[in-house]
């Protein structure tokens, strides 16, 4: 007779987008592996993700109903039980919602092995589409006399230095 002991619920790995990241594509796919490699197995009858857009409340879910197996608000997910793969994308969160440029989305994952060990683990990441705005860099006026239009600066030094700004900073 082989025993297993087994103390813990089944561990969320290889997050995508992952916890404090960014991604800048506006409708991601959200991935994970569940995992309990040395426990009593996954129980995918108590699965649930929610996928919140922090910014303006909005959600999307998948979980597992008696009734009619996996229910999910998006049609287009995947799970891979004998890898543990989930790859879901809750497209009409980011789509119905207001476009945003830069938001939280919080990802919530429940799940229990088959001796009722339950795990919740949440992650955040950022969506941000915002186009950079780069500073502008100017030459810095008190270097020239005469002004920027007729600026002409002789050095013998052999690492000549400029002197430059941008709005919030003046550097060497």
């Amino acid at each position: 007779i082989l025993i297993n002991y087994d103390t813990q619920g089944p561990v969320v790995l290889d997050k995508s987008p992952n916890s404090g990241g960014s991604t800048n594509v506006f409708n991601p796919s959200i991935s994970f592996r569940l995992s309990d490699d040395f426990g009593a197995g996954i129980n995918w009858s108590s699965f649930r993700i929610d996928v919140t857009l922090l910014s303006s409340g909005d959600h999307s879910y998948c979980e597992y109903s008696e009734i009619s197996g996996m229910v999910c608000s998006s049609k287009f997910t995947t799970i891979d039980k004998p890898s543990g793969l989930v790859t879901f994308n809750p497209s009409h969160v980011f789509l119905n919602s207001t476009p945003m440029f830069y938001s939280k989305v919080n990802v919530s994952v429940n799940i229990s092995d088959n001796i009722g060990h339950t795990t919740h683990n949440d992650w955040i990441f950022m969506l941000d589409n915002a186009t950079p705005t780069p500073p502008r860099i100017f030459v810095d006026d008190s270097v020239c006399e005469g002004g920027l239009g007729t600026c002409m600066l002789y050095t013998s030094s052999n690492t000549p230095r400029i002197k430059i700004r941008s709005e919030e900073h003046t550097s060497e």
